[in-house]
């Protein structure tokens, strides 16, 4: 089998490869067993991974809050040993369920749940949703909403580091949940790992979330093929399809966008990517519908892969029964 690409050759001003590593496995966790609502399931899960040796984490990482959810939103909080440093860790949306998939189209622009926010920041309106379910949601076996945990245990440790971290939706709101976690903790080193996310604001909140990045460079991390990213903020660029020869947008698909953009021309609102984007090395795969490549350029698989971690790592703890996952141009 071909060797794993290493796509991060530079690293942040606090970010490691290794760093990115861990993050994307740990937003991992937040899909297994996404089917099971019962925390008890989900809590077992996540601490049986987190225990594994074979993966980043190295087996120093533990649950110590959650997982919490509330209307489809969960998130977990995990703490590594040697250093105590924290991951507020942010779930995707659930693909087998319409409500959830209806809130990522909910782009009405509306100030954040964020104390402090600039008066002229706006978010849309299915991220703050989303942002308002997670602060809601409690741990069943403390009865503590995860501010309330992190304000515990940051109170000895003001300078503790903590990293927010999400893929797809969670990566949309990991830009808010950090802005949230910055004004409320202004002594904790808060890093920022949105991965796969769509863009959750307008200019003026992507001017606000970069210029509070004290500790990275990169301000989100991407797969430059992967459409959700332009969700919001990159419409046009969505309707042009796969680039060099790749599968073309559908005309139903790209009328539905049409719509979307003259809409949002008339209504006036406008969201913008956060610059400075770390993006990941990848290709597309062969002979897939437009909507089969959407889905795998977004495989949360795919950006572990881009990460640098290995084939085997990935297939052996997060494997795909049917059909087998392969990154692309790879062969057995």
């Amino acid at each position: 089998m071909t060797d794993s690409p290493n796509p991060v050759n530079e690293a942040d001003d606090d970010i490691s490869a290794h760093d990115l590593q861990v993050a994307m496995t740990l937003c991992s966790l937040t899909y297994l067993d996404e089917a099971d609502i019962a925390p008890v399931g989900q809590r077992r899960i996540i601490r049986e991974y987190l225990a594994r040796p074979t993966l980043p984490m190295d087996g120093t990482w533990k649950l110590v809050w959650g997982p919490g959810s509330n209307e489809l939103n969960l998130w977990y909080i995990a703490q590594e040993d040697t250093t105590g440093n924290l991951a507020l860790v942010i779930r995707g949306t659930v693909m087998s369920s319409t409500a959830a998939e209806l809130g990522d189209l909910d782009i009405k622009p509306v100030p954040p749940l964020v104390v402090g926010t600039p008066a002229d920041v706006t978010v849309a309106r299915g991220i703050a949703a989303a942002h308002g379910h997670l602060n809601a949601a409690t741990d069943p076996w403390s009865g503590l909403t995860a501010w309330q945990f992190l304000a515990g245990a940051l109170a000895g440790a003001p300078t503790r580091r903590l990293d927010v971290i999400g893929h797809s939706l969670g990566g949309a709101l990991a830009p808010v949940v950090s802005m949230d976690a910055m004004q409320r903790f202004p002594q904790a080193r808060v890093r920022s790992f949105p991965f796969a996310g769509m863009s959750p604001g307008n200019q003026a909140f992507s001017d606000w979330y970069v210029g509070s990045l004290r500790h990275q460079t990169h301000s989100r991390f991407i797969n430059p093929l992967d459409i959700i990213p332009q969700w919001y903020a990159g419409l046009h660029e969505m309707r042009n399809g796969f680039p060099d020869g790749g599968a073309a947008c559908p005309l139903l698909v790209r009328l539905g966008l049409d719509a979307l953009i003259a809409y949002m021309a008339v209504e006036g609102i406008h969201y913008a990517a956060t610059p400075n984007a770390l993006e990941f090395v990848s290709m597309q795969y062969t002979g897939l519908s437009w909507t089969d490549q959407c889905h795998a350029q977004h495989e949360h698989r795919y950006y572990m892969l881009m990460t640098g971690m290995s084939f085997e790592t990935i297939e052996q703890n997060f494997p795909i029964p049917t059909p087998q996952w392969l990154p692309p141009g790879w062969v057995v």
